[in-house]
């Protein structure tokens, strides 16, 4: 279901000028929503899977005072030990607010993970738990959990506070059990995974997703940006600002909540205004999100410039698999080359993105370095060559190989 189709989503649309429904309609479907449970799903399984390769300390991303340590308890004496057995709380709301945001659903998860048996994980220890103890060796994989890394604030600022800790910086410096610090996270954007990335600790960042923005949609940004400003609910001098957070300008939501970097049209009430996620609250609409249609992946087709195989009827011949082959095909034909914009522009999971593009290499239709060859756009111009093909079993080689060779 597109979020244009759902009752809140035709509500919002009814809000805007005859002649701005179109583009806002496709602003709208070009917004991923990700249900609470998908989020649960994916979040459990990989801090699963991690765990198994060596115990995690796991902690839920929050905000941190400027200059502040990770660990602010310090053991009596002039050397800077760090010390305590419980580390930062898990929830803590922003000063002068009582309302808790993503951090509480991370929060439950991350204790329901750590009470089980066989999931080798500890819910925010303090240095003194990470040390070795009698009974176990020291942890040293630190695990920061969150939903979405928009702007990479609050997760650098998380970075700084470990590296302001004196105990932290003097365990990472150690030969022979070095620290890891991982970040694992549903989605991100292009520019906060950069800078997370370019962190000193440099942490293993883990995210499924890349999440769209307005500056990175098939219309022409300016336009959007002017749709923004238009039906902004508040001021234009208020924090922070019509484009989001930051100017961030995200295109996802949550079922727990809108992240605040999401243009404020989204969730900010106004006089003659009523937001899709009032306050920022996905609840009404998280309901379950079937997975992409034959007319979602001609829509995308239109937005990397092959209008031409943009027929549902062509894609309703492919599987799922065959599909995300022929768009991310078409989207490296486009000129597109690194892997977090093709997964932003194509709505493909980033490491479905990463297998297909290996096999892609390997089958020797782009190079390394994401550039289509001839025999690559020999494929694409074999997909449209179904489209005449009116019998029911597909005779032609393309509509046959996709599905069976392009699985991995």
């Amino acid at each position: 279901m597109r979020l244009s189709e759902t009752q809140q989503g035709q509500a919002w649309l009814r809000l805007f000028d005859n002649e701005d429904t179109a583009l806002a309609t496709r602003l709208l479907d070009n917004t991923v929503f990700v249900s609470t449970s998908e989020f649960r799903r994916w979040i459990a399984g990989e801090i699963i899977r991690e765990a198994a390769k060596g115990r995690l300390a796991l902690y839920g991303e929050r905000e941190f005072p400027r200059y502040s340590r990770f660990f602010n308890k310090l053991a009596p004496g002039n050397v800077r030990r760090a010390t305590g057995s419980v580390g930062p709380a898990l929830i803590k709301p922003p000063r002068g607010s009582i309302y808790i945001g993503s951090e509480g659903i991370v929060a439950q998860l991350l204790s329901e993970l750590c009470r089980r048996p066989d999931v080798d994980a500890l819910l925010t220890p303090g240095p003194d738990r990470l040390r070795p103890m009698k009974t176990r060796g020291p942890t040293h994989r630190l695990a920061i959990v969150t939903d979405i890394i928009g702007s990479g604030n609050r997760i650098v600022t998380t970075l700084d506070a470990l590296w302001r800790t004196e105990s932290f910086r003097s365990w990472w410096a150690h030969r022979k059990i070095p620290i890891e610090v991982l970040v694992i996270s549903y989605a991100a954007t292009e520019k906060g995974l950069a800078r997370v990335r370019k962190h000193r600790l440099k942490p293993n960042v883990l995210t499924l997703k890349v999440a769209p923005t307005i500056y990175d949609q098939a219309d022409d940004s300016e336009t959007i940006k002017t749709l923004c400003r238009k039906y902004d609910p508040r001021p234009i001098q208020e924090d922070p600002g019509p484009y989001g957070y930051d100017n961030a300008g995200t295109l996802l939501a949550f079922g727990h909540g809108c992240p605040n970097t999401t243009p404020r049209m989204f969730w900010a009430k106004g006089r003659r205004w009523t937001p899709l996620f009032p306050a920022r609250s996905g609840v009404e609409v998280d309901v379950p999100m079937e997975r992409a249609t034959a007319a979602e992946f001609a829509d995308r087709l239109t937005g990397v410039n092959r209008p031409h195989l943009a027929d549902p009827a062509l894609f309703a011949r492919f599987d799922v698999e065959a599909r995300e082959a022929i768009l991310l095909l078409a989207a490296i034909a486009h000129g597109l080359r690194f892997r977090e914009r093709l997964a932003s522009r194509t709505g493909i999971d980033l490491p479905r993105v990463d297998l297909l593009l290996d096999a892609f290499a390997r089958a020797g239709w782009t190079t390394q370095a994401n550039v289509i060859t001839a025999a690559g756009l020999d494929e694409l111009k074999a997909v449209g060559r179904v489209k005449r093909d009116t019998s029911s079993i597909p005779d032609d080689r393309v509509s046959v190989y996709f599905p069976s060779s392009l699985r991995g």
